[in-house]
């Protein structure tokens, strides 16, 4: 288990600093990232999931109301997380999560549509969300409010495994859709080759990528 929570510390500082004042804590544990990357990641990477499984999948812009959502959540992270950093306002952990669960929310929501449509192939014409799949992201962005809110002690294994679930699969995500599109935009006999193979070569970067963040991270660490 030591050897589990040990990867989940590096996974995390690949991306963020960690601070235990601004992370959220289970007990006297807390997150492998702080609270905003908490509720990004988390929101980013499972609606984007719940919007992009097997099933009705749509790769049609949704309403109006809906984007001017996505677009409100993606501000609400923008203006917290710049406003607190240039010192202009306090933010505390819950508004910080907060933050990062709209934003990340918000962005999932036209990255599910590229997805659909590049990596699956679906049509334009049928919206995003159909009923079941936006009961399905009220309901997760619902529960990761009360897993991360209460955050109780004993959910602290199964909360840092979804934050590390999470950042894999978000790099895994963008990676394999990069790699759809240049297969969409170009052509050749490299992007042929590489074709039969777009899910192992977009782990093969995900590690890569998360490697090189979490040295760069320790190396200015060390130099600051």
């Amino acid at each position: 288990m030591e050897i589990l929570n040990s990867f989940i510390r590096q996974l995390g500082f690949a991306l963020c600093h960690q601070l235990p004042e601004r992370s959220i804590s289970f007990g006297v544990r807390s997150m492998p990232v702080c609270a905003r990357d908490a509720g990004l990641l988390a929101a980013f990477f499972l609606v984007l999931l719940v919007l992009t499984l097997p099933g009705k999948r749509g790769a049609g812009w949704p309403r109006r109301s809906v984007l001017i959502a996505c677009g409100a959540g993606i501000g609400f992270l923008a203006f917290d997380g710049l406003s607190s950093y240039a010192g202009l306002r306090e933010t505390g952990n819950v508004i910080r999560f907060l933050s990062g669960l709209a934003g990340g929310a918000g962005l999932a929501v036209p990255l599910a549509v590229f997805f659909n449509r590049y990596v699956f192939g679906e049509s334009h014409d049928r919206s995003l969300f159909g009923l079941r799949r936006m009961v399905a992201v009220v309901v997760v962005l619902a529960a990761l409010c009360l897993l991360f809110l209460l955050h109780p002690a004993a959910l602290f294994q199964p909360a840092q495994i979804l934050l590390a679930l999470s950042i894999i699969g978000t790099f895994l995500a963008l990676n394999l859709l990069l790699l759809y599109c240049l297969r969409e935009w170009a052509s050749g006999p490299v992007l042929a080759r590489l074709a039969p193979l777009p899910c192992a070569l977009a782990l093969l970067l995900a590690a890569a990528e998360l490697a090189a963040s979490n040295r760069l991270h320790v190396h200015f660490a060390l130099h600051l």
